[in-house]
């Protein structure tokens, strides 16, 4: 049977996909930190993390889901591996999130903002 921490982040996760961020963030505590290493910031609160993080990312990319979770269980502590698809469509904006790492070079790619690498 899984932890009951797994199955919190599952659902998180799958609220994210239904845009319902109020119930994402439902069982986070008054203050969290949520870091976004790329940019250097760190949001304190839920609420911060909603009209921040998850506003600003469903702004950019209307179907923006994640895919392919693998939540690994380590007792209070929960690391999850994913894919976050979708069509960038609106403006990017800020980029924030918990502890998340993500592939610039990638994105920049994507948005025509570098070019591809050699041999791609």
């Amino acid at each position: 049977m899984e932890a009951t921490n797994v199955e919190t982040y599952r659902a998180g996760h799958q609220a994210f996909n239904h845009r319902d961020f109020e119930a994402m963030t439902k069982q986070y505590a008054d203050s969290i930190a949520w870091t976004d290493h790329s940019q250097g910031r760190t949001f304190r609160t839920p609420q911060e993390f909603r009209d921040d993080f998850l506003a600003g990312w469903a702004g950019a990319s209307r179907d923006i889901r994640i895919t392919g979770p693998c939540y690994f269980d380590a007792g209070q502590t929960v690391v999850c591996t994913f894919t976050v698809v979708g069509t960038h469509d609106g403006p990017l904006g800020r980029v924030v999130g918990g502890d998340l790492y993500y592939d610039q070079v990638a994105l920049l790619t994507q948005l025509g903002l570098m070019p591809q690498p050699a041999g791609a």
